[in-house]
């Protein structure tokens, strides 16, 4: 279901659930998003930075499962805005 909702904003991309430290992981020259599956329904990593703690209850009221999809839209978003790194970059790092 992720993966097709993932497909809609990047075509033959592939959303993979992991166990790991973060929420979310995306390998932008592989196609490939890992989620991770402990994602907290209200985690304090949804704040945002300026927001009143109060504003914030207000705003990100979540329902059950909807966390996945917070993070799946924000991993989306580096695909969205990832700059593809200049050739003469890698033939640098070749040869460091």
């Amino acid at each position: 279901m992720l993966t097709n909702f993932a497909r809609k904003y990047i075509p033959n991309v592939t959303v993979k659930w992991e166990t790991m430290k973060y929420y979310g992981l995306v390998y932008t020259e592989k196609k490939t998003i890992s989620l991770s599956r402990n994602i907290p329904l209200n985690s304090q990593r949804w704040t945002i930075p300026d927001l009143d703690p109060m504003e914030y209850d207000k705003e990100f009221k979540l329902k059950p499962g909807e966390q996945y999809f917070l993070c799946l839209l924000h991993e989306i978003g580096h695909f969205k805005t990832h700059l593809k790194i200049p050739e003469y970059y890698k033939r640098i790092k070749k040869t460091c």
